[in-house]
């Protein structure tokens, strides 16, 4: 998988998803019909991520003094890494060594998830090949929310089942209420404060066994969708035969050059924890590469794009319209702008033009 998350399981593929699910919503059809659509919009992502999977991982390869090897690899020593192939297993030694292996889905403790055969993460979703009539969603954090507005503009039914009882706890009221009005207008259903006991599969269906407000209840699913957050991935690399340390959140611990605590070892993008996006693992790179051929003097402190939680959360997800923001503001705060400012709230519509969907802006 070359190219890392966004190519491949993330941005560009579920991108890809919007607009071809965009068109099946302005379509008045048939299921059936949207079904086909579906199954071409499968075809059509598929297509764009193998492209643009051949060409990074060409990008690497055709390079005279570098060596591409399809494995799995754990450490030895601090300096040494076994590399497992089909064949054979390789021993490669370092002075330098760079930990850059992202970060995997996390699957919560529910009884009979994982044995479910009709249970997908986001990266098994994008290539499900027939296009669920009742779609479960477990999580109500963004990865699910996208999910749930490309499924019901192809014309399944969707419920999106959330433990907590604030729905897009990080994002201003009256945003996270425009979110979930746009979701329900459209038939989404959301369940909050809701436990789920069980999953179990049946013949022809999955049984996602619930408690609620209101008491049990059983959904009958022809999918569930788990999207439950990702953990940094590192469970295969055999961390501690070389001495790196990991945070308390299961992360690999680096200092602001991205350096971990064993000399010669760095770590960089999801898997040092933090916030997942591209632009940050791209600029952690540039901070190594300053360290290691550079002036050595960029590091994650001098950011153009630093916060308070060490990285500006520029979150970018689409339900019909585009939800973008920048750090949470519910009160003016003169330290984060630099002066007195004052929040104006403006209920819009048309937010381009070829949308019809309501919409709310702010403006600071």
């Amino acid at each position: 998988m070359y190219g890392g998350t966004c190519i491949n399981v993330g941005c560009i593929p579920s991108k890809s998803f919007v607009a071809s699910a965009a068109f099946s919503a302005k379509l008045d059809s048939s299921f059936e019909e949207k079904a086909r659509l579906y199954r071409e919009a499968v075809e059509k992502k598929t297509k764009l991520t193998d492209t643009l999977r051949d060409k990074n991982y060409h990008k690497v390869a055709d390079l005279e003094n570098a060596d591409v090897y399809n494995g799995t690899a754990s450490f030895i020593d601090s300096r040494h890494v076994a590399v497992a192939l089909q064949a054979e297993t390789l021993e490669l030694e370092a002075d330098q060594i760079f930990i850059n292996t992202g970060a995997r889905p996390f699957i919560p403790p529910i009884e009979g998830l994982s044995d479910s055969r009709r249970a997908y993460i986001s990266e098994t979703m994008l290539s499900l090949e027939e296009l669920p009539k009742h779609l479960v969603i477990i999580g109500g954090g963004y990865i699910g929310m996208e999910f749930a507005s490309i499924y019901t503009n192809f014309g399944s039914r969707v419920t999106v089942i959330q433990d907590g009882e604030v729905f897009l706890p990080r994002e201003d009221r009256d945003i996270a209420d425009a979110v979930a009005e746009s979701l329900k207008e459209r038939g989404v259903k959301l369940l909050l404060s809701t436990k789920i006991n069980s999953v179990r599969d049946e013949e022809a269906k999955t049984i996602v066994s619930v408690k609620t407000p209101e008491g049990d209840e059983k959904i009958s699913a022809d999918a569930v969708l788990v999207a439950t957050g990702r953990r940094p991935n590192v469970n295969d690399l055999n961390l501690e035969a070389a001495g790196v340390e990991l945070t308390p959140s299961g992360a690999v611990r680096t200092d602001e050059f991205l350096q971990t605590n064993v000399p010669g070892i760095y770590a960089m993008g999801d898997v040092v924890g933090g916030l997942q996006f591209t632009y940050i693992s791209l600029d952690d790179f540039h901070i190594v590469k300053s360290q290691i051929l550079g002036d050595k003097k960029r590091n994650v402190n001098n950011r153009a794009f630093k916060s308070r939680n060490r990285y500006e959360d520029k979150r970018d997800f689409r339900c019909s319209s585009v939800l973008r923001r920048i750090p949470r503001n519910d009160q003016p705060d003169q330290t984060r702008y630099g002066c007195t400012s004052s929040i104006y709230r403006a209920e819009r519509y048309n937010l381009h033009p070829s949308d019809h969907e309501r919409g709310t802006q702010r403006l600071i």
